[in-house]
């Protein structure tokens, strides 16, 4: 399990529409960074997904 570097509120937008979270499909209100071997992975998670966040490579 990786845990999330770095995480950023998701901007809201009027001209497009929102990212969903990838976990429960519910409007996402986080951007979670993680680090991969020589890439950044960016998911979107709600806040009730959030603290539970990982992402496994």
């Amino acid at each position: 399990m990786v845990k999330p570097f770095k995480t950023v509120p998701v901007e809201v937008n009027t001209k497009k529409t929102p990212g969903y979270c990838v976990v429960c499909s519910r409007v996402a209100t986080t951007h979670a960074l993680f680090k991969g071997e020589g890439v950044v992975i960016l998911q979107r998670y709600c806040d009730g997904c959030l603290p539970k966040a990982d992402y496994k490579y």
